[in-house]
């Protein structure tokens, strides 16, 4: 079986649970066999022959089914939950500091976003509004902020 997305688990449980040999085949393999067998088509049809020729082609790559207990399974959503939560979470801040980086091309904001970085861009995201403060202002703003998320 071919690991894409959540639907192959199911039926891999059923053929395991009856005493079938469930294998599990490289992804990035089968995709590159699919590639070349198949040059500029793709169908259900060559995605089953490319699977059953993945063992001649590498049978080293094939991969014995071994399904997690309950706990595992749990922990192992839990981790892809927390993941994508993180990639969420991480998007905005990107995304901000790209546009940081359009309005203000030499920003010497070049390392991650901290609370100090976000205090100064809400209350003075416009550079010319930033230069008007002074290096004084700056720092104490900083050093404010930087105590109070301590």
């Amino acid at each position: 079986m071919e690991p894409t997305g959540p639907a192959w688990l199911p039926i891999a449980v059923f053929f395991s649970t009856r005493g079938h040999a469930v294998y599990r085949v490289s992804s990035q393999k089968a995709a590159d066999l699919r590639r070349f067998l198949s040059r500029h088509a793709k169908s259900n049809g060559i995605d089953a022959d490319t699977l059953a020729r993945l063992p001649l082609v590498d049978p080293d790559g094939l991969t014995p089914l071994t399904l997690p207990t309950g706990e595992r399974a749990a922990s192992d959503r839990r981790v892809r939950a927390c993941d994508r939560l993180t990639m969420q979470a991480a998007e905005p801040k990107v995304r901000l500091k790209d546009l940081v980086r359009q309005l203000m091309p030499l920003t010497p904001l070049t390392g991650d976003l901290g609370q100090a970085d976000l205090a100064v861009l809400e209350q003075w995201a416009d550079p010319r509004a930033l230069l008007r403060l002074g290096k004084v202002e700056l720092t104490a703003v900083i050093v404010t902020e930087l105590r109070s998320s301590v």
